[in-house]
């Protein structure tokens, strides 16, 4: 009887120690779950937040660069200008190229001198490719080819402007030919012309030499310059074109024509003899 009490007391006992375990248990699952959850949750809100401020980064970075871009183009717009601004007054200064296309516009009207222009400004483009491939120095070491360019070109320009001069006045001209019927003005002229006119490598070799549009890329400052000058070497030579052209109303009259002719041939040839000289 006292044994089976006793072994009833023990079985209790041995109840409520598991039960108490269990229950320790069972709070400490419920202790850890609860700090589990507060570590998922932190760190659900970390990697949001990683996530944010990585995306925040992304777009600074895109908005950084998209301004050092239009720092760098409002730059490069901006040399360019300031190419062109120089350009202007040196590749159209008088010379014999823009005199020569002036007096053709007076004496000949602006449309018969078209071929003669398309030669200047191609022989011009041909002078910037020279200059910008760095051909100056082996044409310097060729001097001889440089004095029967320069004999060539004197020797056209003397002929233009006795047929400037001579040319007819009382009346429109109606083509490109004087009274020979030889044509004045046509394209091969032009372009031998500007190739060995030394104003042209000095007014373009001090642009091209003295200005940059982006420095840290030379392949496109390159390309950058030589359009540039390109379109300035087209600007001009059609303006001093265009510009002679107005006077050829006037030739209507023998007296006014003949004197503006003269001029202009006048014009042309001091024009040669200074360009030789700084040459």
């Amino acid at each position: 009887m006292h044994g089976s009490a006793r072994e009833a007391s023990q079985i209790r006992a041995n109840d409520d120690r598991t039960e108490r375990v269990h229950v320790k248990a069972w709070h400490w699952f419920r202790f850890s779950n609860y700090w589990v959850s507060i570590y998922l949750i932190f760190l659900s809100h970390s990697l949001g937040y990683r996530a944010v401020q990585e995306d925040a980064l992304r777009q600074a970075a895109i908005l950084r660069q998209s301004k050092e871009s239009l720092r760098a183009r409002t730059k490069m717009i901006g040399n360019t200008l300031i190419l062109i601004a120089a350009a202007l007054p040196l590749m159209g200064s008088p010379g014999p190229a823009t005199i020569s296309l002036a007096s053709l516009g007076a004496a000949f009207g602006f449309r018969n001198a078209l071929p003669y222009l398309m030669g200047i400004i191609l022989g011009t483009i041909v002078v910037l490719a020279i200059i910008a491939t760095g051909v100056t120095g082996v044409m310097s070491s060729e001097a001889w080819l440089l004095v029967v360019l320069r004999i060539a070109a004197v020797a056209y320009i003397l002929y233009l402007a006795w047929k400037i001069a001579t040319a007819p006045v009382g009346r429109t001209p109606t083509g490109a030919e004087g009274r020979s019927g030889v044509v004045i003005g046509s394209f091969l002229p032009g372009l031998g012309l500007s190739v060995a006119n030394p104003k042209a490598y000095a007014a373009i070799g001090a642009v091209y030499a003295g200005y940059s549009i982006t420095p840290e890329h030379l392949l496109l400052d390159t390309l950058l310059k030589f359009a540039a000058l390109a379109f300035v070497a087209a600007a001009v030579n059609t303006a001093w074109l265009a510009f002679g052209s107005t006077f050829a109303r006037f030739l209507e009259d023998p007296s006014v024509g003949r004197a503006i002719n003269i001029a202009f041939a006048i014009m042309l040839i001091l024009s040669v003899g200074v360009a030789l000289a700084l040459g």
